[in-house]
């Protein structure tokens, strides 16, 4: 799946440049979004979090649609109309300096990465005071202790000390481990507005989930997309693309009449796909 990484809203909400649509995983066409109960939950605290300019934490294992969920409320939901957002990946274990280096890179800043630590920081503090922006950190789970404290020294320093101030700037921390990663932060831990984490899906919200996905899987039986997940899907949005793209591609060059017709490419597209995977 790929995303802008870096970007800024327009006063419609979306990003210049983008189209206005969601982002799926690669591969796949004619599937809908779908609003689960967490990313539901997921906009609405992610609004209140950018409109107090506070932090978020997004966890959630890999393929459980928290990046999805984020994607999408950066580029539609009203709290980020006209507002200024980046999007940045971390690279494991980035030192301080890298941390610093990487935000002021995507927020566009001319500077000298020869500049002291000390020096580079303090370029980034005007950037960030009032100035009101949405950063995300993708792959947060990345960053070690002393990266999060910067974060959290940056975050501190923008902040508004009475009503009459200008905004700060709101800190969305995305990662499968990211919950885990703060626990070695404990300061910035102390900091953050609002917990979010994705689950796997799971019994009669898998089916009503996948039905409302794709065209194709509602016409599944029940219990046959409940075998499909025992087998391959493990409740997991990567793991049901996979299985869906061979799927439609077998739908495609042999539609099915029947049921059993149906069961058959089943069959097929799991046998695909799992022979796919033992060949990486």
């Amino acid at each position: 799946m790929t995303i802008t990484k870096t970007t800024t809203a327009t006063s419609s909400g979306q990003p210049a440049g983008t189209a206005a649509r969601a982002r799926h995983l690669a591969g796949l066409t004619d599937v809908a979004e779908v609003r689960t109960d967490t990313f539901q939950i997921a906009q609405v605290q992610l609004a209140w979090v950018v409109r107090t300019g506070g932090i978020a934490a997004v966890s959630g294992r890999p393929g459980c649609g928290k990046t999805f969920s984020v994607d999408y409320f950066m580029r539609h939901h009203p709290a980020m109309d006209g507002r200024v957002w980046h999007w940045l990946d971390m690279p494991p274990k980035p030192t301080t300096k890298e941390v610093t280096l990487r935000l002021l890179r995507g927020l566009g800043a001319r500077f000298n990465p020869r500049d002291s630590e000390y020096v580079l920081t303090e370029d980034l503090v005007p950037l960030l005071a009032g100035s009101g922006m949405v950063v995300v950190i993708d792959e947060a789970q990345n960053l070690r202790a002393e990266g999060l404290q910067q974060l959290r020294y940056l975050h501190d320093r923008c902040r508004p000390l009475s009503p009459d101030d200008p905004p700060g700037w709101a800190l969305i921390l995305v990662g499968s481990t990211v919950d885990r990663a703060l626990a070695g932060a404990a300061e910035l831990a102390s900091r953050v507005s609002t917990w979010v984490e994705f689950t796997r899906l799971e019994d009669q919200q898998l089916i009503v989930a996948l039905r409302a996905w794709s065209p194709l899987l509602a016409d599944l039986p029940p219990d046959v997309l409940l075998r499909i997940d025992a087998r391959h899907g493990r409740g997991n949005w990567r793991n049901w693309a996979q299985f869906l793209a061979a799927y439609t591609d077998l739908h495609t060059r042999r539609p099915p009449n029947t049921t059993e017709d149906r069961k058959k490419l089943v069959r097929a597209a799991l046998a695909a796909v799992n022979k796919n995977k033992g060949t990486r």
